[in-house]
């Protein structure tokens, strides 16, 4: 496997229930990786990489779990309690930075439940580089499928084939070649990414010939014992998987519809602003 993100952290007790309000049974349970697998990484955003953390260092919004393993980082919450449309951009701060040192070819945002979290990342990105600097994917642009584990691994294989000849063909267009040795594919989810999902994604990309030759990394969001099903009572996400005001839905087959409804204009309008706010206060100090 090609090494180009090669952090050196510290392995210590995470305490991630004080430090990052995850509980640890919800923790392995909803990223499928335990507690005493991952490293604490620090995203300095001036120095544009990440670092160890010292063992006592709290930085809320730009410290993250890192599993060298699956190649994934966990991002916590900023605060305990409900996160609110305010909090992703904050949250999406050290995936950009992720996303800058792993140069991936290809972005894929899970959905339903992470639409909302990709597109922050995709709107910090463009606010922090202040345009200069397009999206390093093959066709400078982010793609989104429906990755669960209810549907079938032909429906996911198939979702992710679509999106990579769509980007390969983009890039043939453009004459652009992949970053590496090896293409990269990076998927951003949320805190229902667990072990089963992540197992679908290797399965599906192994149907369609690329396991062997890409390189994976995962962007997870994590928080509070939060059900973005819509399932359960214990809900702690404004959103929730609610495809009005997500402003997408899925046929049975995997393919994509739009809902132009108010609500998801509303949802994608706050998201924007605070983005636009987290941004201006990180670029102006």
């Amino acid at each position: 496997m090609e090494r180009y993100f090669e952090p050196e952290p510290i392995r210590q007790p995470l305490r991630t229930e004080q430090l990052f309000f995850i509980s640890r049974r919800e923790l392995k349970r909803n990223v499928g990786i335990p507690e005493s697998e991952f490293s604490r990484l620090l995203f300095s955003l001036e120095r544009n990489r990440f670092q160890e953390v010292e063992r006592t260092e709290v930085k809320r919004g730009v410290e993250v779990l890192w599993h060298a393993e699956s190649s994934t980082i966990v991002v916590p919450p900023p605060h305990a309690g409900t996160i609110t449309m305010a909090d992703l951009p904050v949250m999406a701060v050290p995936v950009v930075g992720f996303i800058d040192q792993t140069q991936p070819d290809i972005v894929v945002g899970c959905d339903r439940g992470a639409r909302l979290y990709a597109i922050a990342v995709h709107a910090m990105w463009s606010k922090l580089k202040s345009g200069q600097e397009r999206f390093p994917t093959l066709d400078s642009t982010m793609h989104f499928a429906r990755l669960s584990t209810s549907l079938g691994t032909d429906v996911t294989s198939a979702a992710l084939f679509r999106i990579v000849e769509k980007s390969t063909r983009e890039s043939e267009r453009h004459g652009k070649d992949i970053n590496g040795n090896r293409l990269r594919i990076m998927f951003i989810d949320d805190w229902v990414s667990s072990g089963a999902t992540r197992g679908q994604i290797m399965e599906s990309l192994d149907a369609i010939g690329l396991l062997d030759k890409t390189d994976i990394n995962f962007a997870v969001m994590c928080g509070e014992s939060a059900d973005v099903s819509g399932s359960s009572r214990r809900v702690s996400v404004p959103w929730q998987d609610n495809p009005p005001y997500i402003g997408v839905n899925y046929t049975r087959d995997g393919m994509p519809f739009a809902m132009r409804t108010n609500e998801a204009r509303e949802m994608r309008s706050q998201l924007h602003r605070a983005t636009r706010k987290v941004a201006h206060k990180i670029t102006q100090g």
